[in-house]
């Protein structure tokens, strides 16, 4: 997700509680509140059990979130033909 939609201080509480929704153990235990900030902010994209919907926003309880590696794969091919445009303009 992009910066901005938790506060630094929210953001690991929001991650151990979503670890625990994919049946990991989060090393320090996160404040009752956290799933009230999952709730409200993350559950509206990813459903209130963290698995995605339908498709469109990645399931958060996988180990390996596999959207990132086809987004971060598609984002680098943009940017290298932006860049190759770019040069090409006299």
């Amino acid at each position: 997700m992009e910066g901005g939609y938790l506060s630094a201080d929210l953001a690991p509480r929001v991650a151990c509680y979503v670890m625990e929704l994919g049946g990991h153990r989060c090393p320090h235990p996160y404040p009752k509140d956290a799933a009230m900030y999952f709730s409200s902010v993350c559950a509206g994209c990813h459903g209130i059990d963290g698995k995605g919907l339908h498709g469109s926003y990645p399931d958060l309880t996988r180990p390996t979130l596999l959207g990132i590696e086809k987004r971060e794969e598609v984002l680098r091919s943009e940017l290298s033909r932006l860049k190759h445009s770019a040069q090409r303009v006299p």
